[in-house]
């Protein structure tokens, strides 16, 4: 079992000594495979740089589209090796004689220069333009974040175009594969987060999840994505038939086009434990294009419009039904997807 450590202002996990063991069984292979990765690939620039140059005149698919591809896993790998050093740093020196709530806004400052470097990088790499509404509504907490999820980078834009301008210290709710990256499994078991399994249905999960909403300070949220997964046609149309004889979800699951039927566990979850948090739901589109590696290398990105809306909804004004049955959440995520067909001809 994991011992709950309190603050003032938030709820982190001591780790059992089997789940210590863990993580450094993990990372002993995660971070030696980071840098020589990001060796390999900073030392092959030049030499791969040229030739994908001359594929992407020989044979284009969008404007220099292999080269953008290398060039921004090349800065992803980069922003890695930095992030895991910059944890390191902070370890070494803070991490004997610190105080557990100056310890974690240390981390939080590095995972904003973190996820604010690799978002820049990819909006210069593949000129990204970005058009944003009502991102100031998320000013300012206790506040519960739903996001659609369609792509690799969904928490990275979060943070560096709603969360690091406001300063507001999100809790995220991520599957635990992404533990595999060893910036978010470091700084992130730092920070006050939930690493959950797919299902997100075992009492552990739970747990985890009512914890985050726990002591939400004014300048702290809960970051949840409602569908559990990246939106894909594919997976829509099998969710579709798999809820096609439920009386209830089914039609409503039917009814969407652009997003999934969102999955209600965690976000009433965080709800009925958070009741004084406002609710901000939001939307975006143009990064769908980054869903896989594959879209990447094609160049899916390059020369796109990010489109993101946030809307706040008062803790006053969500009815207490909504924290116990998902239609509120149903509706709110059938606004989402009208909201997304505005741009479906482009």
């Amino acid at each position: 079992m994991e011992t709950a450590v309190r603050t003032s202002q938030s709820v982190v996990a001591r780790p059992s000594l089997r789940e210590h063991l863990r993580r450094l069984r993990r990372r002993a292979i995660t971070i030696p495979v980071l840098v020589i990765v990001t060796s390999l690939l900073i030392a092959s620039l030049g030499l791969v740089l040229p030739l994908l140059a001359l594929a992407d005149v020989a044979r284009p698919i969008r404007p220099w589209a292999r080269c953008r591809a290398l060039l921004s896993i090349t800065w992803i790998a980069f922003c890695e090796v930095v992030g895991v050093v910059g944890a390191f740093a902070l370890w070494l020196f803070f991490g004997v004689h610190r105080s557990r709530e100056r310890f974690q806004r240390q981390n939080s400052a590095l995972q904003r220069a973190w996820t604010t470097a690799l978002f820049a990088g990819a909006r210069w790499i593949f000129q990204m333009r970005v058009e944003a509404s009502g991102l100031e509504e998320a000013r300012g907490g206790p506040v519960i974040l739903l996001v659609r999820h369609a792509s690799l980078v969904d928490t990275v834009l979060t943070a560096a175009v709603l969360a690091n301008p406001y300063r507001l210290r999100l809790r995220y709710v991520l599957k635990d594969e992404l533990l595999s990256d060893p910036c978010i499994d470091i700084v992130g078991n730092r920070l006050p987060n939930a690493f959950v399994s797919r299902s997100a249905k075992s009492n552990v999960d739970i747990r985890q999840v009512r914890s985050l909403a726990k002591n939400l300070q004014s300048d702290e949220g809960v970051l949840i994505y409602p569908e559990g997964t990246r939106f894909s046609p594919t997976k829509l149309r099998n969710v579709q038939a798999r809820l096609a004889d439920d009386p209830i979800a089914g039609p409503h699951a039917a009814a969407l086009r652009r997003v999934l039927p969102p999955r209600p566990g965690g976000t009433l979850t965080l709800l009925q434990n958070a009741p004084e948090a406002d609710v901000v739901v939001l939307a975006h589109t143009g990064l769908e294009g980054a869903a896989t590696l594959g879209d990447f290398w094609r160049g899916e990105l390059v020369g796109t419009t990010l489109r993101i809306r946030a809307t706040r909804y008062a803790a006053q004004e969500i009815p207490p039904e909504a924290r116990l049955n998902p239609q509120w959440l149903i509706e709110r995520w059938r606004e989402v997807d009208e909201w997304l067909g505005q741009w479906d001809a482009e």
